[in-house]
């Protein structure tokens, strides 16, 4: 399919919701006659209700297609096509698919299906009591039944209130499988965030997904089974299911899990979920409350030991961050590099140590390398919406590296002379930092989520553009082991 002369001469395609109401699908063709101009855009169902409200003279800002669409191919209906699942983040509760194989030929038939709650009962449609806002994202994979799936969280408020794992038929839309992990409800209002799925034995198909909720549980699920009657919860106590790991900040309180997760394999086997807390899609998230002081927000690296961990912190390394520092006009953080004992083997973690300061994007995995955003919020009209730190360490230890990951002196060289002075256990030492802060001096601060990573000749190049509209690039250092032969193969 992908090496078909109809796949590769498509024009590239820009997908983008926005709060008039559509999906917009723009051609994103550098010349000719289509370049930049819309092919077609979609009102989702659930949206539906609510557009009235945008010719009315008093109206006020309201969310409408406010999620990232994700997009994948997949074969249904007898044959390979590209798929896009839409969700519509603060806009509503509803997730849909269209078939975008040809952008061009789009029309009603491509509307693949579309999940709605509107409490309208002039639509007709039956609302899913455990489908809420639809903050997350959806994943495409095949299933061991060898169904072609859409996998997502269910989102928050809805009427359930639990945090529920859907399984939909990518071609049809039929609930192949819900998975209700039975926490939430009244006294805890919860639902699933974006999922993580996983491909333990490389076949392909999907084995495991893992997702957080808003009550700080990291759950994973279990999709092995070759019928949908065996996928559940993976870990459980009797009938009481389990997640792998809740988060919980210093003080004991649950910290919510909102951004998708991301996984690695071990070298001794062992499956690792790297994932940060905190939210920031509500108004109060806008904004920093010093009294009561703000819960502490934490990122870490849990190691799936095959059944749930229930000692919490206890088992996990702690790393911190020992110095913020400015030097090369550039405000820094130096954390520790400890490393696991036989006591603490099952990962690491690391307390965001500002006042505000959460996680709340998709971290990435470079090699050995994690790499991830922070938020700190800032009300103040004229801030742009606030701060962010980029952290960079090892993703199994969750210690500062040897080597620099920044050319802080803009010397085009990864070098020691990028090392930061600073004072550890009494004495004055040279070492390399692990984060950066975006956006200080002229450019007045600025809100960063994942950002882009390209490939350029053994370094990489990060380019972000912050919420006050300026565009950051920061390169960054491939160390030795990422380079160079991967492999071999003997030939005498």
């Amino acid at each position: 399919f992908r090496a078909s002369a109809g796949y590769q001469n498509r024009a590239p395609m820009v997908y983008v919701g926005a709060n008039d109401g559509m999906l917009h699908a723009i051609d994103g063709s550098k010349t000719g006659a289509m370049a930049g101009v819309e092919r077609f855009a979609y009102i989702p169902l659930a949206v539906y209700p609510k557009l009235k409200q945008l010719t009315d003279p008093n109206y006020v800002h309201k969310f409408f297609v406010d999620g990232s669409p994700q997009a994948g191919d997949a074969y249904i209906g007898g044959a390979w096509k590209t798929v896009l699942v839409g969700t519509l983040g603060g806009g509503g509760r509803g997730v849909f698919a269209l078939d975008i194989t040809d952008p061009a030929s789009f029309g009603p038939a491509k509307v693949l299906w579309d999940k709605a709650v509107t409490g309208d009962s002039n639509l007709n449609i039956t609302d899913d009591a455990d489908l809420g806002y639809t903050y997350g994202q959806a994943s495409i994979g095949r299933l061991a039944n060898g169904k072609w799936a859409a996998v997502f969280g269910n989102g928050l408020n809805s009427n359930n209130k639990h945090a529920v794992l859907f399984i939909v038929d990518l071609e049809t839309g039929a609930m192949i499988k819900k998975i209700d992990t039975g926490y939430g409800g009244a006294t805890a209002d919860n639902g699933l965030s974006t999922p993580s799925i996983v491909d333990a034995d490389y076949d392909r198909i999907i084995d495991y997904v893992y997702a957080g909720d808003m009550q700080g549980n990291l759950w994973k699920f279990d999709l092995t089974a070759s019928s949908p009657d065996g996928w559940k919860v993976a870990y459980a106590s009797g009938s009481t299911k389990q997640p792998l790991f809740v988060a919980k900040a210093p003080d004991g309180s649950r910290q919510p899990i909102t951004a998708k997760p991301e996984v690695t394999r071990r070298k001794d086997g062992d499956l690792m979920v790297f994932f940060g807390t905190g939210k920031y899609f509500e108004a109060v998230d806008r904004r920093v409350v010093t009294s009561p002081a703000p819960q502490v927000q934490t990122f870490y690296g849990v190691r799936d030991p095959g059944s749930a961990i229930t000692t919490g912190r206890a088992t996990l390394v702690q790393q911190s961050v020992i110095a913020t520092v400015k030097q090369f006009d550039q405000t820094l953080r130096v954390t520790t590099a400890n490393q696991p004992t036989t006591t603490q083997p099952n990962g690491w973690y690391l307390d965001l140590p500002t006042a505000g300061e959460r996680q709340v994007s998709r971290p990435q995995l470079r090699g050995g390398r994690l790499i991830y955003t922070t938020v700190i919020p800032n009300s103040d009209a004229c801030h742009a919406g606030g701060d962010s730190w980029l952290m960079e360490m090892d993703a199994i230890t969750g210690s500062r590296f040897a080597y620099t990951p920044f050319d802080l002196n803009n010397d085009n060289q990864f070098s020691a002379s990028d090392f930061v002075t600073v004072t550890i256990d009494g004495r004055e030492q040279k070492v390399p930092v692990s984060g950066k802060k975006y956006g200080d001096a002229a450019s007045g601060g600025g809100v960063v989520k994942t950002p882009a990573v390209i490939d350029d000749a053994g370094r990489e190049i990060k380019v972000s553009i912050l919420s006050n509209g300026t565009k950051n690039v920061t390169p960054n250092n491939v160390p030795p082991d990422e380079l160079g032969r991967q492999s071999w193969r003997q030939l005498q």
